[in-house]
């Protein structure tokens, strides 16, 4: 494939549906070509559409630098996210927001999920699917939302203790009230009112278990019947 260079920037267009801009990785890029021009070509389909190398044509158009280019017919979304695949820099974030830019309506979900709780974007994969696959789900563009309701509860729960525990967001307290849903036994009513009585009793725990035994000692305060809520 024969390697081109072009300063007519405006030849090029974004793909829908690639990774979002990094401004951190801007500001090195930037940096770095300014000291030295790059000659790693970016990749392009026949359409002009970027689909390797959109940071170094927006530097490169910053800096008034050459673009080198390649053309590979046939190139789309999932060439895309097949290059970047084994690479760090490619995020889940960047799986999930790209095809929540081409119009699947779960991952638009999850999107608004995300940004609307403050929860981490893996917790919140967590809440609404079941766990195992969910990492290779999302890259391959079939993950599905499958327990929004037990999300949706979860996230009002959170609220209603953000006045009792100001590290609400951790993610062993997210599992440890998601492992409360699942138990029969469990009644948050009356889990409130024991932390409610004992308000400074929780704390930060280092792993999900740890958070799970001080929940059924919450529960169980000044209880005659004690629950078991771990197993």
């Amino acid at each position: 494939m024969q390697v081109k260079e072009t300063k007519n920037y405006e030849m090029f267009t974004s793909l829908l549906g690639n990774r979002i801009m990094n401004e951190l990785h801007l500001n090195r890029l930037t940096k770095s070509m300014e000291e030295e021009l790059l000659v790693s070509p970016i990749i392009v389909n026949e359409k002009n559409q970027v689909i390797d190398g959109q940071h170094r044509l927006k530097v490169s158009k910053t800096l008034g630098l050459p673009v080198r280019y390649i053309v590979c017919e046939g190139y789309g979304l999932s060439e895309v996210q097949r290059l970047n695949q084994n690479s760090k820099d490619w995020k889940m974030i960047d799986f999930i927001s790209g095809y929540a830019q081409l119009g699947n309506k779960e991952y638009q979900y999850l999107m608004k999920f995300h940004e609307d709780s403050g929860l981490t974007i893996t917790t919140c994969v967590t809440l609404l699917s079941n766990s195992g696959s969910a990492t290779n789900d999302i890259r391959n563009g079939v993950w599905v939302a499958k327990h929004k309701k037990r999300a949706n509860t979860i996230y009002e729960w959170l609220q209603i203790l953000r006045p009792y525990y100001v590290s609400i967001e951790r993610k062993g307290f997210v599992m440890a009230l998601m492992h409360m849903y699942k138990r029969e036994e469990f009644n948050f009513s009356q889990f409130v009112s024991k932390v409610s009585i004992q308000p400074t009793a929780l704390v930060d725990c280092v792993r999900t278990e740890e958070y799970i035994t001080l929940f059924e000692s919450i529960y169980n305060y000044k209880s005659r019947n004690k629950v078991n809520l771990r197993y």
